[in-house]
């Protein structure tokens, strides 16, 4: 190990070391039980998760970033402190003695939709930074990275599971949401803890750029089903607690007890799945993490204890990050040199705006027509992944 790579790691360890704690106070666990519970049914949800394509436009401005950037590391602090503000702002008025509805779901759109168009914003750059500093060794640094985020996450699920126990609705979501909000702020700190070379800029215009981005992208087309199958089933998955605590009849405190679950499996899955995935290829991993999502949503179709659902808790999260991070390093690996942070840029572009599409029709098809017909149905796209996986690895 190089100082320059031990530096870095240590960065980015320490990034997600706060991050983690923070992340899992307002993860989806714990963000969907609260939007339904306000709301009364999943229509917040559905609604709330269309804020996701601001990510699209934000993509343009990304990638001109990426391309006019000679340093990243402080633009990528700043633009992900600046995402985060609104956790705090939402927690500091749900923590009111009596919150009106009229507000918060002002601020919740507004909230969101910030972090969707900044989020969009910094993907570029963000992946641009870490795969320049991290080299070939990109998908272990991820895998290391995730696992952190995850342990620490664990933490925070189990904490904020104790802070939505011992309060009312909503200030219990909302201090959750606060310190959340204060931990992944000052996370990004660590980011300017970075070493990063200088890149020298050639003289070439944005629109030119990215014609050749998109130009180089077309021959494995087939990936991008993958990606957008992918981003459908995170959506779907992100009703697992939820539909546990309706169906089970349990309290506001399982969402953080969920949580933690789900970050312990993802941090397990994510490691293993970055070292085989450098060791034995991206592809296949992604095989192995497509066949395991059919596992667990047959286990969520129908309910017969709290054991069951754990178990496919479990498997949901270990599969999905092994999915997500087998997904970022084929791309990455797919990508020519220096276009690893736009490729990654257009892989995000198109997971917003599936997610958008897909949160809101699984948060309609879940009023409509029951947990049970929904995740049954979510095996349709993973099946239609794993033919586009086997594309890919013909065309490698």
């Amino acid at each position: 190990m190089t100082p320059r790579f031990a530096r870095n790691l240590f960065a980015v360890l320490l990034w997600e070391l706060l991050w983690g704690f923070g992340n899992a106070c307002t993860s989806s666990a714990i963000f969907v039980t609260f939007l339904s519970q306000l709301a009364g049914s999943k229509r917040l949800v559905g609604t709330v998760g269309l804020t996701m394509l601001l990510g699209i436009p934000a993509l343009v401005v990304s990638l001109w970033l990426a391309h006019r950037l000679r340093r990243k590391k402080v633009a990528v602090a700043i633009l992900w402190a600046a995402q985060m503000v609104g956790w705090i702002v939402l927690g500091a008025v749900l923590r009111e003695r009596t919150p009106d509805a009229r507000v918060i779901v002002p601020i919740v759109y507004i909230s969101q939709s910030v972090f969707a168009f900044l989020a969009g914003v910094s993907m570029a750059p963000t992946y641009e930074l870490l795969t320049s500093v991290f080299g070939e060794r990109f998908g272990s640094a991820q895998g290391l990275q995730l696992l952190v985020r995850q342990i620490s996450g664990v933490a925070g699920g189990l904490w904020a599971a104790s802070a939505l126990a011992h309060d009312a609705f909503p200030r219990n979501f909302g201090k959750a949401f606060l310190v959340g909000g204060i931990a992944l702020t000052a996370s990004n700190a660590a980011v300017l803890l970075f070493h990063e070379e200088p890149r020298e800029l050639p003289p070439s215009t944005f629109a030119a750029d990215l014609k050749r981005t998109l130009r180089e992208a077309r021959p494995i087309a087939s990936l991008v089903w993958v990606i957008a199958c992918a981003a459908f089933l995170v959506s779907a998955e992100s009703l697992f607690p939820v539909s546990a605590i309706e169906r089970l009849k349990l309290g506001d405190e399982y969402a953080g007890f969920f949580a933690s679950v789900t970050l312990a499996a993802s941090g397990i899955g994510g490691a293993l799945a970055g070292a085989l995935g450098d060791k034995h290829g991206h592809a296949r991993a992604l095989v192995v993490s497509l066949v395991l999502q059919v596992a667990a949503f047959a286990l969520a179709m129908r309910l017969f204890g709290l054991g069951q659902f754990y178990v496919a808790l479990g498997i949901v999260g270990f599969a999905s990050a092994a999915m997500q991070i087998n997904l970022a390093g084929l791309t990455a690996k797919l990508a020519p040199p220096g276009s690893g942070g736009a490729w990654m840029a257009i892989m995000r572009w198109l997971t917003q705006l599936v997610s958008a599409l897909a949160t809101a029709l699984v948060a309609f098809g879940a009023d409509r027509a029951g947990y049970a017909l929904l995740f049954g149905a979510c095996m349709i796209p993973v099946f239609f992944a794993l033919f586009a996986v086997r594309v890919v690895i013909r065309r490698q």
